[in-house]
């Protein structure tokens, strides 16, 4: 049968993970260090170069802008033609290209030539990132690819460290700030021929739902369509202003204001800008794949967070007098530490917003626009403002210059204040990250694309791919609880995104009526009356959906009973029912209907829970019981399926304008007036309504959030039992008695009062 699937073919089918993709990180990281390696050199030279040339710092600030364009530009053509060709070819003669003219930098015999040698390996340079992020998105799942992302970017602060630690002494070994330039050369010639030799997977294979496979017309186009991509733009140039004019300019800071040797200056900077880097990239790329299981907006929050603690930090140190070096040293690492949470969250973001078709292109026309407008200005302006900081200053402190004030008093404005301008770049970005990520979700190429006959019926059975994210193929979306209150709307909901739908419940009047509803919306729909504390019935039920729809992809529990009475009032039957239908029939379900959802690429499992699984109120003891334990149970089997292609999300209504508590089942011992008075309150706080809960419950299946919250009432009570975990019931027992309490207790203990 279908739904016998074993769970280890499903994981298996679900795996998206390359086998290769760790052993090819490495070598892209090693790579990716080599490349800062070399790029960093000129700035660590900068005094000897400004000497030897009679150079101004506006001068070595046009230095570094100029390899910054050309790699801007250059890396726009280089990445369509990565999203073309073999990547490893693009990358591999890159590297080779750029490492032959660093070591060409080393024969400059002037500024004019040094000029052009930088220019190549910008060029060189150029090639690379657009080609390597693409790949490093087909090696891994998306929920991977912060750490991935993280691993690779440890080449911009492992590299840094490397060149700020090394070109000094390299310099001092050879007596000339030319030998470093060669030295760097010679690893990245060897590294460039073994990137000839990995095996790259297919474009999009890391994807948990299809990609098409044609060649996009327009692709910039299409690309500046995407508003995430400009936000991130705008984030990336605040960034790149601040980085490189630090960059550029760090070491000469480190020289002129606090006096050190050119090593002493490149080992401080290497601390500051490079070993900083590292942590920050371990903390940053762990912190937004975590974030980003919550949602894929989290990821980018982390960064508008890290960023906006980043800008007063830097601003602190940099306020700092000259004689507070090793403050100076600790407080503008912490901050450096910080911004490296852009590069863990932004370069990821990308490849959720692009298909896998255009992200070299989108990766070079990202780093085109910020570097073009961000990169490249960051150090002229940073020179320029140093050379009329220098040029005005009247006040100079004993023992500095006026260059060494100039140059401070530049980087003191500049970078804090692009940091701020990373954050709220970042904090857009997340805001639009949701819908972007949607849009790019195509369900299937079109009709005739892939050789498919161009009159045959390629629907898939979601009308709206970019509304709802799992891939399909004509399976189902299976709701218990059908018939009516939340799941009736939730299963409408589904059908509006075009779900094909198998209808549960026990009641088969109801599920008529709504069937008859989401046919009118033009999705296939099974109805079947099943009652599901049954097991042999509930393996019936997979037998058929599996039958008629060929499989599910999702599965929402939400048939629920409730049941009215003091735990003294109830028996032990009664208590029994309650958990059979809400706690086992959740349990069942699951277990039977969980090998059919893992041997789909991309599944989802939504049970309900309730606002009474985040607090137990008194009169509802089996209800809170088996609501609190689907959250367990649910909680514990997200965690386990963290892997595979199923992704899980406990979901927590608040008051929601159903019969539940007025269909209720009273028990015995309860006077019956008691039981509908208390119905009758419980019913008057409800304010959502089942269409608003089902939108919502939808939403967090789209967008695969582990925990949704149904309303303001569930909010509040979410954050009431955070609060204060044993206390919260003197909070809201007044306002809950009339609603729950089933006993005469409120009347003595009102007629006492009245008797004193």
């Amino acid at each position: 049968m279908p739904h016998q699937v074993s769970a280890r073919e499903a994981v298996g089918r679900a795996a998206r993970q390359a086998p290769n993709a760790w052993r090819v990180l490495a070598l892209l990281a090693v790579a990716n260090l080599l490349n800062f390696y070399d790029r960093t050199v000129p700035a660590i030279v900068v005094e000897p170069i400004k000497a030897e040339f009679g150079l101004t710092d506006l001068q070595i600030g046009l230095l570094s802008a100029s390899f910054t364009v050309v790699y801007a530009l250059a890396g726009i053509a280089l990445g369509r033609l990565a999203d073309r060709v073999a990547r490893r070819k693009v990358m591999a003669w890159g590297l080779i290209t750029w490492s032959l003219f660093t070591a060409a930098g080393g024969g400059a015999w002037s500024f004019a030539s040094l000029l052009l040698f930088r220019i190549g390996v910008g060029v060189g340079e150029a090639s690379y990132a657009p080609a390597a992020n693409s790949l490093i998105a087909d090696l891994f799942p998306a929920h991977k690819r912060s750490r991935a992302v993280a691993v690779f970017q440890f080449g911009l602060p492992l590299g840094l460290v490397l060149s700020f630690f090394t070109t000094g002494a390299i310099v001092e070994a050879f007596g000339s700030w030319r030998a470093p330039f060669v030295v760097a050369a010679i690893p990245g010639l060897l590294v460039g021929v073994a990137l000839f030799f990995i095996r790259e997977p297919e474009r999009g294979a890391a994807e948990e739902r299809a990609t098409a496979s044609t060649e996009v017309t327009r692709p910039i186009r299409a690309l500046l369509r995407i508003p995430t991509l400009w936000w991130l733009v705008v984030s990336g140039i605040g960034l790149q202003v601040g980085a490189y004019a630090a960059a550029t300019f760090l070491v000469p800071l480190f020289q002129r204001y606090f006096g050190m040797s050119l090593t002493a200056a490149a080992v401080n900077t290497g601390v500051a800008m490079g070993v900083s880097g590292v942590l920050g990239l371990l903390l940053g790329g762990a912190s937004a794949d975590r974030a980003s299981r919550k949602s894929r907006r989290g990821r980018l929050l982390v960064a508008v967070v890290a960023l906006a603690v980043a800008a007063p930090l830097t601003f602190w140190a940099l306020s700092l007098p000259n004689t507070e070096p090793v403050l100076f040293l600790v407080v503008f690492s912490l901050g450096w530490l910080l911004q490296f949470s852009f590069h863990t969250s932004a370069l990821p973001t990308v490849s959720d917003v692009v298909e896998p078709r255009l992200r070299s292109t989108a990766i070079a026309l990202f780093f085109a626009a910020f570097y073009l407008l961000g990169g490249a200005f960051g150090p002229i302006v940073a020179g320029a403002l140093s050379d009329h900081y220098a040029a005005t200053a009247t006040e100079i402190p004993p023992g500095l210059t006026a260059e060494a004030v100039g140059l401070h008093d530049s980087l003191l404005v500049l970078v804090p204040a692009s940091l701020l301008v990373a954050a709220l770049g970042m904090l857009g970005a997340a805001r639009t990250v949701d819908r972007d990520h949607r849009d790019a979700t195509p369900a299937h190429d079109a009709p005739g694309t892939s050789g498919e006959d161009p009159g045959a019926d390629t629907s898939t059975g979601w009308s709206d791919m970019a509304t709802f994210p799992f891939r399909n193929d004509g399976a189902a979306a299976v709701v218990t609880g059908a018939a009516s209150g939340i799941g009736a709307a939730t299963a409408l909901e589904l059908a509006r995104r075009g779900a094909n739908l198998a209808l549960v419940d026990i009641a088969e009047d109801g599920l008529i009526e709504v069937a008859a509803q989401a046919r009118d919306l033009g999705v296939r729909v099974s109805t079947h009356a099943v009652d599901i504390t049954d097991v042999a019935a509930v393996a019936a039920l997979a037998d058929a959906v599996a039958a008629e729809h060929g499989g599910a992809h999702v599965l929402v529990n939400s048939a629920g009973v409730s049941l009215l009475g003091y735990f003294e009032q109830l028996t032990l039957e009664e208590f029994r029912w309650l958990l059979d239908v809400n706690l086992w029939g959740t349990i069942a379900v699951t277990k039977t209907f969980l090998p059919l959802l893992m041997a789909q690429p991309a599944a989802h499992i939504s049970n309900l829970s309730s606002a009474y699984g985040l607090i137990a109120p008194a009169g509802r003891a089996p209800y809170a019981t088996s609501k609190f334990a689907v959250r367990g149970f649910t909680e514990s089997l997200l965690h386990e399926l963290e892997d595979t292609g199923v992704s899980v999300s406990v979901v927590f209504p608040g008051g929601v304008k159903t019969q539940i508590a007025l269909k209720a089942r009273v028990a015995a011992a309860v006077p019956p007036e008691r039981a509908a008075a208390a119905a009758r309150a419980q019913t008057e706080k409800y304010r959502t309504t089942p269409e608003e809960a089902a939108r919502v419950i939808v939403d967090g299946i789209a967008a695969r959030k582990p925990r949704v919250l149904v309303g303001n009432d569930a909010r509040m009570l979410d954050r009431l039992a955070r609060v204060a975990p044993v206390r919260y019931w003197k909070a809201i027992r007044g306002a809950m008695a009339a609603s729950t309490d089933t006993t005469d207790r409120r009347d003595a203990v009102a007629e006492e009062k009245v008797s004193h």
